[in-house]
């Protein structure tokens, strides 16, 4: 799992590993403090809908690499092995986004948008070029869409 103690309190990486240790311990509303403001924005009741989403048994997560950073966003690959239902055990790696979001006082509030970890991509062996890995994200995009 990732450690969110090995990363700065509040940086992109401790929301995404805090985001990740609720969800192993299937403490839905407290996923709900992790994500984008702007999301929970959508629902009602988001931690019904975490729990929905989220309800696969989180074994692991694993930070493969930070895929684009900017001080609006921020993306990682990263592994994570579920077991589905009717206990089927499987790794994926998903393409999360963390959005960064102005508070008062000028304070920067990373949130987790649940949405990208749900879109998963091909793993992407770390020798391949870049142009391989856009090309593997937008050939599963187009199977999800059909």
């Amino acid at each position: 799992m990732i450690n969110p103690k090995t990363h700065k309190q509040g940086s992109p990486e401790w929301v995404l590993a805090k985001f990740l240790e609720a969800w192993k311990r299937r403490a839905w509303k407290q996923m709900v403090d992790y994500v984008r403001s702007s999301w929970l924005d959508i629902y009602t009741e988001p931690d019904k809908w975490l729990k929905l989403t989220f309800n696969p048994e989180l074994i692991d997560a694993r930070l493969i690499q930070a895929s684009g950073r900017t001080p609006a966003v921020t993306e990682y690959l990263v592994e994570i092995e579920y077991k589905a239902p009717f206990a089927i055990q499987k790794k994926v790696v998903s393409k999360i986004r963390l959005y960064s979001e102005m508070k008062p006082f000028k304070e920067v509030v990373w949130g987790v948008d649940p949405t990208t970890i749900i879109l998963e991509v091909e793993p992407i062996r770390k020798d391949e070029p870049e142009e391989k890995e856009k090309k593997a994200v937008k050939k599963k995009r187009k199977r999800l869409k059909t």
